[in-house]
């Protein structure tokens, strides 16, 4: 199951790629991209840094046991999604659907990855 769960992620990671080359595609969510570096920041944060995150949990597709160090990164990184939308919740004022439909997803993943890292570390110590 986490080899699944790794995979899935890293596909995940990997379709940000997406944005690098198509930041328009930012827009879909309701956002509007103003200016240069309101594109080249999507670019970044939302295209490369991803594919970049996709690159390193990529070995662990490979292998059929151990995905610990990418099951922590996940759960890090879905830590912090879920941190920065109810912040946003919490301090942001507007129309807040786009950010509680992306809690909702960003919410079950950091369920599933912290309960697969929580069996991977416990079959690791017993």
């Amino acid at each position: 199951m986490s080899r699944i769960f790794v995979i899935l992620a890293t596909l995940f990671m990997f379709g940000g790629v997406a944005y690098a080359f198509q930041p328009d595609l930012f827009s879909a969510n309701g956002l509007k991209l103003e200016g240069a570096a309101a594109i080249s920041d999507v670019r970044t944060m939302y295209g490369t840094l991803p594919f970049a995150l996709g690159v390193f949990l990529a070995p662990g597709c490979l292998r059929k046991t151990g995905h610990v160090t990418e099951l922590k990164l996940i759960t890090l990184i879905f830590a912090g999604l879920v941190a920065g939308r109810l912040l946003g919740l919490a301090l942001d004022k507007g129309d807040q659907s786009f950010t509680i439909t992306a809690l909702l997803f960003e919410g079950v993943v950091l369920v599933v990855s912290g309960l697969l890292l929580q069996r991977e570390m416990s079959r690791k110590t017993g």
